[in-house]
């Protein structure tokens, strides 16, 4: 089953010797030039339950250590016990909510919501992952957000762009760190102090001074990978 590879640079691996290396999701359905797959994902997709565990059990052949199972999921009939029971029979210890509808412009999220396709759902389903003791990697985009999924016991957070931010090519480092060093802020006044990710492209993945400030590691935008399935 063909797939996308995120690849995470950690600024310091002796700090976070307990994570993962690597986010995998799906390949988004729709692929063309200037269309990022951070974007691509979220449009319309045939990830329907028999994909998403299939997914799982590519997962768990990758060669790559400590991979992370990134699921869309605010579908409404995404099942979590056969998820959970795939999860566990391809080795894999950690899930994340991406893509997250929290990616969207709020005026967008709103009509999303109304035909039940809502971040709270969203939210419902990765605690319940976590409940049935999976490790949670949290998709954020601003500080309200943040502590809110910290609040529910995420290990770990991905900050990532809105789509809005995409509009005039891939968001500058600036940018991108000025959301986080919000993000930061708002969680020094709660007792979470977990790693916090942001995303960024090859060319900052091995030069950590070209990083958005504040970060402790890096997702690399993805890359196309076969599994051979």
């Amino acid at each position: 089953m063909p797939h996308l590879i995120w690849t995470v640079t950690w600024r310091d691996d002796a700090a976070f010797p307990d994570v993962f290396r690597a986010l995998a999701t799906p390949v988004p359905m729709l692929i063309a030039d200037g269309l990022p797959a951070e974007v691509g994902l979220l449009l319309p997709n045939r990830n329907s339950q028999a994909a998403e565990l299939a997914l799982a059990e590519v997962v768990g052949r990758l060669t790559e250590p400590g991979v992370v199972l990134g699921l869309f999921l605010a579908n409404p009939f995404l099942r979590i016990g056969p998820l959970v029971a795939a999860c566990r029979a391809a080795g894999i210890d950690w899930v994340a909510n991406l893509p997250s509808v929290s990616q969207q412009e709020p005026e967008f999220a709103q009509q999303l919501e109304d035909v039940g396709l809502d971040l709270g759902g969203e939210l419902k389903r990765l605690d319940a992952l976590r409940s049935a003791g999976l490790r949670i990697a949290a998709v954020a985009t601003d500080a309200a957000g943040a502590c809110r999924v910290a609040e529910m016991g995420a290990e770990c957070l991905i900050v990532l762009p809105r789509v809005s931010d995409f509009a005039v090519g891939f968001p500058s480092s600036r940018q991108r760190g000025a959301a986080i060093q919000d993000i930061r802020a708002a969680l020094s006044e709660t007792a979470w102090h977990g790693p916090i990710l942001g995303l960024g492209d090859e060319t900052e993945a091995s030069h950590p001074g070209l990083w958005p400030e504040g970060v402790d590691g890096l997702l690399v935008r993805p890359r196309a990978a076969n599994s051979g399935a």
